[in-house]
């Protein structure tokens, strides 16, 4: 009798305690080459704005920080029960190991060249004031890309370096930068080929309105997707029907997304993605201008 209600006494203790609040980690990333530093930030372009007779900064070229914040977007979708989201996740999964082996691949065959004379024991490169940007992201494949981007940053440090000692010509040091950074963009692009839809798997089941407005607009869904046969490795648990209510619009799944996407520096961290500026990409952690 006394064990039951010792049982109960810390029952009630752990109800009356206030839950651990959600998890968060700090990750740095340092990077080395101007290659990998246009990976981080993309690239923005100023285009005409007829309607304000004024002109306003797109992005050209998707860099992480957007990636990051798209990818949110179809994490969420994806635990929902969205099998389009399912579907590219295990796209933009493949790409992604697609370009980390070409990378893994590349990095071997010059490790080898930098190390064919015995004598001679040739270290790569590094920079003497590396850039270093504080990111934070609500899903694995803003990590994985910036995985990605520090791989290709130690590519860019070897392949530097071997061109730098005459071991490469300029024509292949172009042509391995180049092919690796589109395999990278190319993943990174993919998330912008996901739009938004509001249906379930239940509702592409049933024949539902929203299914069929997602097949106009996305396409026919394989089967094995929707029977969940096949998902990405990296792919969120899937809630229960009656855990949530999926947002009918593109604007109600943005307000699931909160948790800051990225900083650069020490500066303070905003619910926003804004990519830095020319500026801004030559300040160090500490907020100092790198010379």
């Amino acid at each position: 009798m006394t064990s039951k209600n010792n049982d109960t006494g810390k029952d009630a203790l752990l109800n009356s305690l206030n839950s651990p609040g959600s998890l968060r980690s700090e990750f740095l990333l340092t990077i080395q080459t101007r290659e990998a530093q246009k990976l981080v930030a993309g690239r923005r372009v100023e285009i005409a704005d007829p309607l304000h007779q004024s002109t306003r900064q797109v992005e050209h070229i998707m860099g992480l920080p957007s990636f990051g914040k798209r990818m949110s977007g179809l994490w969420v979708a994806a635990q929902y029960d969205d099998p389009y989201a399912d579907w590219y996740l295990l796209q933009i999964e493949t790409a992604l190991n697609a370009a980390k082996n070409a990378i893994a691949e590349k990095s071997k065959e010059l490790s080898q060249l930098l190390g064919n004379v015995d004598a001679i024991k040739i270290k790569a490169s590094h920079s003497i004031s590396p850039i270093e940007f504080n990111l934070s992201f609500a899903n694995p494949y803003g990590y994985q890309g910036a995985y990605l981007i520090a791989e290709f940053d130690a590519l860019a440090c070897a392949v530097m370096t071997a061109w730098h000692i005459g071991l490469v010509d300029r024509k292949p040091k172009r042509e391995i930068l180049a092919s690796a950074s589109k395999l990278i963009r190319r993943a990174f692009l993919l998330s912008t080929r996901w739009q938004f839809t509001g249906a379930t798997r239940t509702a592409i089941r049933a024949d539902e309105q929203t299914a069929q407005e997602a097949q106009i607009k996305m396409g026919i869904l394989p089967q094995e997707i929707l029977d969940l046969k096949q998902r990405a490795k990296i792919a969120p648990e899937i809630r229960s029907a009656h855990a949530f209510v999926l947002p009918t619009t593109s604007e109600g799944l943005s307000k699931l997304t909160t948790v800051p996407e990225y900083s650069f520096g020490n500066g303070a961290i905003s619910n926003e993605v804004n990519l830095p500026t020319q500026g801004e990409l030559g300040r160090s952690v500490g907020g100092k201008k790198q010379e």
